[in-house]
């Protein structure tokens, strides 16, 4: 390249601008005024996207209003895009910077993040980890900035016009640590949630083993409970049939059966609160009193004593009908 000036008659060859190869953006989630905004791969990446990044202004952070225009170029811009690419996962490209005292301050490494102005229409997001996706990305400017939201943007190599490469600029330790440490914490947090569910499901599963338990137990004892009822019923509604005049046992329940039965056949009022114990030794007595009375012997009611409620009951009983 040279510069003629035909009036004075002077050739000069080149310039002392500098040419440099940065990454632009890269495919991830950036925050905006509490935001989350996804830039996507297929997005940044396709063909048009990436035509729009070649030949764009180079600024020094970012115009106040957000975007070079013809009003604003003449205060704004220090360089330019030369080229844009794809390598890996990263938007590439090439620039050229103009101003002198920019120049030495790259080269030193006081600057070296990168960011670019784009214009893009915003859709709402379909997914947790972001709130809008940004899409029809057009690009406006690329801004040097002290700091950058993408810290993947960066200038990566100083180029020279006639080797066409130079040392290359001393990037940034990254701290593995740091940037690792919000995923770790995440991790952690779903850890321990997934611990909780399991002892909780722990918890569950023998309660629920408990109840198959039980209901094996019930399933093994129903057929005998109902056969010995079957039978207690029959027995019962026999028995009633036999004591009882112009009264439907059927539609009783049993206790109901055995205190009708009771109220007619023993000649005294008992005076006690009716238990399961006292109303059966009560029955049987009643029976027994009955049968007697058939047989015309009401002396006959006797009972070997035994030390059981049951029969302490029945014996009472047979007491208080030999006072008769």
């Amino acid at each position: 390249m040279s510069i003629r000036i035909d009036e004075m008659r002077l050739i000069e060859k080149g310039n002392t601008f500098s040419r440099y190869k940065g990454i632009f953006a890269s495919p991830k989630v950036l925050e905006y005024d509490g935001l989350k905004e996804l830039i996507p791969e297929n997005e940044l990446f396709s063909k048009e996207t990436i035509d729009s990044f070649v030949g764009i202004p180079v600024t020094m952070h970012h115009p106040e209003n957000g975007e070079v225009t013809s009003d604003n170029y003449k205060n704004t811009i220090i360089g330019s895009t030369i080229s844009a690419y794809r390598e890996g996962n990263v938007l590439m490209g090439d620039f050229v910077i103009y101003d002198k005292d920019i120049i030495q301050k790259i080269d030193s490494g006081e600057l070296k993040n990168l960011s670019i102005g784009r214009k893009t229409i915003l859709e709402k997001s379909n997914t947790s980890d972001s709130d809008y996706v940004q899409t029809k990305i057009k690009g406006n400017h690329l801004a040097i900035a002290k700091n950058g939201r993408n810290h993947d943007a960066q200038i990566i190599q100083k180029l020279d016009e006639e080797t066409g490469h130079m040392p290359e600029i001393k990037q940034p330790e990254i701290k593995i640590d740091e940037v690792i440490k919000p995923y770790q914490i995440k991790i952690d947090e779903l850890q321990s949630k997934v611990k909780e569910h399991e002892d909780l499901m722990k918890v569950k599963q023998s309660e629920l083993d408990q109840y198959k338990i039980k209901i094996d137990e019930l399933e093994k004892s129903i057929p005998s409970r109902v056969e010995k009822y079957s039978q207690e019923r029959i027995l019962l509604e026999k028995q009633a049939n036999a004591i009882l005049e112009n009264i439907d046992v059927s539609k009783l329940k049993n206790d109901e059966i055995k205190d009708k039965v009771i109220e007619k056949v023993l000649p005294y009022p008992d005076g006690i609160e009716k238990s399961d114990v006292i109303r059966n030794a009560q029955y049987q007595a009643a029976l027994s009193l009955y049968k007697v009375r058939l047989d015309e012997k009401p002396s006959a009611i006797k009972e070997e004593s035994k030390d059981t409620t049951f029969d302490y009951l029945y014996n009472l009983h047979n007491k208080k009908l030999g006072e008769i």
